[in-house]
């Protein structure tokens, strides 16, 4: 897959939105309540904002070293790509996510972040910077989160059969734009990824990855078209990937 480099194309985007409309502060004020004064910086930092191509490379290998930003639209992938072109992608990354600042050009990395999507990005400087007692508590819960997501997608790769994968995956995928607001309701939202990409992060196969989705289609588990995934029977989806849902103030009180 050809990436275009991460200055290609790239335009601001004027105007914004309410500072509680950004979706970084929809996660981590669904995570710790937030007040709204200590939001403004990030907000204005929101006008910052740029918008970038599908297959734009964000951050990765030989790329300019870039400040911490955050998604308010868009998915992406963190991935690493072998020599002969196959591509594993680790973590998937939605709006309301951080991308981490990333090391200078010189410093010799494996790891690539690829807008799948069109994506607009946001600064978090602001946002990192703040000493807030809450918006750090928000912070460090939000750490822990993706610390999780990794630790699922390895269990998932490593112990976990096609179906289970599979199963899990749409669970995680439907929680964590619910934290932000950006699903279709109750059991449904946009699905943008590809059969190929789908299989790059489920570390399967595409003739395998459509068999699985087609089961899990024939058994009414869930629904697909129209670039859409509906959850229909959520409780038998957990059940097969022994899913546990993470984020929400209930999920980390201990840490509140």
């Amino acid at each position: 897959m050809r990436a275009t480099r991460v200055m290609a194309s790239v335009s601001p985007i004027s105007g914004r939105a309410p500072a509680f409309d950004l979706p970084v502060l929809r996660r981590l004020t669904a995570l710790v309540p937030i007040d709204l004064t200590v939001a403004m910086p990030i907000d204005r930092a929101a006008t910052q904002s740029k918008r970038y191509p599908a297959r734009t490379t964000l951050s990765g290998e030989r790329q300019p070293a870039q400040p911490a930003r955050t998604i308010m639209s868009g998915w992406a992938a963190h991935c690493r790509l072998l020599s002969d072109g196959r591509r594993q992608i680790v973590r998937l990354l939605l709006p309301g996510d951080i991308l981490p600042a990333t090391a200078p050009d010189n410093v010799p990395s494996d790891e690539t972040v690829m807008a799948l999507t069109e994506m607009v990005i946001a600064p978090a400087a602001a946002l990192l910077a703040s000493v807030d007692p809450q918006v750090v508590r928000a912070l460090r819960i939000d750490a822990a989160m993706q610390r999780g997501y990794l630790y699922t997608q390895v269990t998932r790769l490593g112990r976990q059969s096609a179906i289970e994968r599979t199963a899990g995956l749409l669970l995680e995928l439907y929680d964590r734009l619910a934290l932000v607001g950006a699903t279709e309701g109750p059991d449904r939202f946009v699905m943008p990824l590809t059969q190929e990409t789908l299989s790059d992060v489920l570390g399967l196969t595409t003739v395998h990855t459509n068999r699985t989705v087609q089961q899990l289609r024939r058994e009414r588990l869930i629904e697909t078209g129209r670039g859409r995934t509906r959850i229909v029977d959520r409780a038998a989806l957990a059940q097969i990937a022994d899913y546990r849902r993470t984020g929400g103030r209930e999920a980390y009180r201990p840490m509140l």
